[in-house]
Parts: C-alpha cells; sequence; structure tokens
C-alpha cells in the first residue's frame, strides 16, 4: 500500500516503532525523602520548590569538547549549543538532515546527493556544488574533520551529543571553518556488559534496525559496538519508465576501543557507511504558462499538478549512492603542566551521482 505524500514529495511519517532494550547493567535506585510541613503557606511550599530546581540547575555540569579539552559550557568563549542524546531522541533526530530541528541557526540546502547538499550557518555557507571547493562549516566527528560536507549526510547512530559552534573557528579548525562548527561526538563504552536492538517501521514503507553491545575488556579497555540497516521505498512515481524514486537502502556498522591508564589515553575508531538512493525527486506544485526548463518546455502530461502531486516524467532516474571508510586514532598525555594529544586519520569516500 502506498500513501500519497503531499506536497514536493514531503510529508510528515507516523511511525509505529517496536524497540528491545537488552541491558546487563545492574540498576541502583535511590530516594530522598522530602517532608512537608502541613502548616506552610502554599506560596512558601512553591519558593522552597522554585529555589531547589534552581540550585539543581545550577549544579549542573555541561562537559564539551569542542575546543578540543573537555570544558564546562559556560566557559567556552564562542556561541555554541549543546544538544544531548535526551534531546536528539525526543526531536527525532535521526539523520544528519535533522540537525535542523535542534539547532535553527544550521540551514541544510538539498542539491539532490550529498555532494550537491550544503550546510550554512547563519546563512553563511558555500554555495558551490563541487567536491573541490572547501566548506565554511566544517563537520567534526570524533575530532576528526570530515574532508567533505557530503561525508555527514546519512543516519546518525549512538550519538553522544552535538556542538553547534556559531562564527569563525579557524584558530582550531583550519580555514575551511570560517562559519562555524558542527562537532558530532559518539558514544563511549560502558562500565558493565550492555547493549540493545531496536527496530522501526513506519507506515511509508520503512523498515530499520539499528543495534548495539558495549562493555569493558578489562578494567582499562573498554569497547563498542553500533550497526544499523534501514530500507526505505519510493514515493515519487517516474511516469517514464514506472520506477519510483527518493528510495534508499543503507547499512553500517562503527567500533570503537578506548584505553585508558594513568597519564596515557588511547582511542581507537572505526567507521563504515554504504547508502544506495535513486536521489531526491521533487515534484512540480504550481506551473507558470508558458515556463521552460534549460530552454525546453516543461513536460507536466499525466502529472496532476498542485498539492498532492506524487509524479514527474524524467527519461532517466537520479542515482545517488557513496560508500565511506574511515578510520582514527587518537593518544591523549596528561603531563601534569600541559596535555598533548594526536590525532590521526584514514579517509576513503566513494560517490556515484546522475542527476
Amino acid at each position: 500500500m502506498r500513501i500519497p505524500h503531499g506536497y514536493l514529495g514531503l510529508a510528515s511519517r507516523a511511525a509505529l516503532a517496536a524497540s528491545l532494550l537488552v541491558s546487563f547493567v545492574p540498576t541502583q535506585a535511590g530516594a530522598q525523602e522530602v517532608t512537608a510541613d502541613p502548616a506552610a503557606e502554599p506560596g512558601a511550599q512553591a519558593a522552597t520548590t522554585d529555589q531547589m530546581a534552581a540550585q539543581a540547575d545550577l549544579s549542573t555540569e555541561i562537559v564539551v569538547t569542542a575546543q578540543k579539552r573537555s570544558q564546562d559550557i559556560i566557559s567556552v568563549p564562542a556561541a555554541i549549543s549543546a544538544i544531548g542524546d535526551r534531546e536528539l531522541q525526543a526531536a527525532g533526530v535521526k539523520d544528519f538532515t535533522d540537525i535542523t530541528r535542534v539547532s535553527p541557526s544550521i540551514t541544510i540546502t538539498d542539491g539532490g546527493n550529498s555532494a550537491s547538499s550544503t550546510v550554512s550557518m547563519r546563512g553563511i555557507g558555500t554555495f558551490a556544488f563541487s567536491t573541490s571547493i572547501e566548506p565554511s562549516v566544517s563537520i567534526v566527528v570524533d575530532d576528526v574533520a570530515l574532508l567533505q560536507q557530503g561525508q555527514a549526510f546519512g543516519p546518525l547512530n549512538d550519538i553522544a551529543r552535538i556542538e553547534v559552534l556559531r562564527g569563525p573557528q579557524d584558530s582550531l579548525f583550519g580555514k575551511n571553518a570560517s562559519a562555524g562548527v558542527i562537532n558530532i561526538v559518539t558514544k563511549g563504552p560502558t562500565k558493565e556488559l550492555s547493549g540493545y536492538v531496536e527496530g522501526t517501521v513506519t507506515d511509508d514503507e520503512q523498515e530499520k534496525i539499528v543495534g548495539m553491545l558495549a562493555g569493558p575488556i578489562t578494567s582499562d579497555l573498554g569497547f563498542r559496538l553500533n550497526a544499523y540497516y534501514s530500507d526505505r521505498d519510493g514515493y515519487i512515481r517516474n511516469l517514464y519508465n514506472d520506477h519510483f524514486l527518493n528510495a534508499e537502502k543503507s547499512y553500517g556498522f562503527s567500533g570503537k576501543l578506548v584505553y585508558s591508564s594513568g597519564i596515557v589515553g588511547v582511542t581507537l575508531n572505526g567507521n563504515y557507511t554504504n547508502i544506495k538512493s535513486n536521489g531526491s525527486a521533487t515534484t512540480y506544485y504550481y506551473l507558470a504558462p508558458g515556463v521552460t526548463q534549460n530552454g525546453q518546455p516543461v513536460d507536466a502530461s499525466g502529472q496532476h499538478v498542485g498539492l498532492g502531486n506524487t509524479a514527474v516524467n524524467w527519461s532517466d532516474d537520479k542515482v545517488a549512492n557513496s560508500r565511506q571508510y574511515l578510520f582514527s586514532g587518537k593518544v591523549d598525555l596528561d603531563l601534569g603542566f600541559a596535555s598533548l594529544m594526536s590525532i590521526t586519520s584514514y579517509q576513503n569516500w566513494h560517490l556515484d551521482t546522475l542527476n
């Protein structure tokens, strides 16, 4: 069964999700008893509650690593926002393009494929559709700056937090961060063996499964593994060949090893992602009389131009297939009076497109 998706083939998805959480972590619950004085006035009780909430907020420290070291967000001399995993889940951030839901200063322009899509911050970005052009917004994943913005487009899994630094960050991230930085931090190993498996089925014929396993290997060494598979059917019909566009099938897995002993810390990351898509097709909502495209009249035969149009007439389907390998290693050395950090990475990104 196919559900029409309305204007430009876009629609909200009412997802029916079933999740299974498998955890081996023993839980401990503690409670504090608060006794209220029945004779106290309601206003005094409300004031006490507000004071307790304010004290709790002041005692909460948000630690970020946007400036390549752990800092309280209050002490960072930059315009920065930090979005934790709970906020990301509540906002339904499952894909890189969903970041705009939690950070209004970010604008993502869809160019039909990841190489032609752009990221801007506060209206500043690089709007040149070429892989040889350096971007104005740098995207960093686990302390490694991605070579191309297109590498970031895809599912977001096992994310601990996303930090958004607005404004020039050239001193720490180089010349391709003149507009800002999006710093993505993935989750690390857990102290106890834990894991989960989560499955999602939507009403627009998408199925997705995500799995995670993490825990300690020794007292100083821990691991975290994550894998996913997603399959979404197309919903825009190409009348030329009766294919359905905007379909996407992707899978990937990642692994992390963290060693910490004394003054030495070592982190190894590995990631592989494979995405196959037949483009990002948009449909006509309105056509002015006599309008042309590329010097030729627009062929709207068989299409119901207007709200609810879910058809196009193209001689070729779009293609946007990519695969990526990313390996990185980080060594931290705490000398007391100073900290030394070394980061080495290898990135291999292959993209096949047809617009």
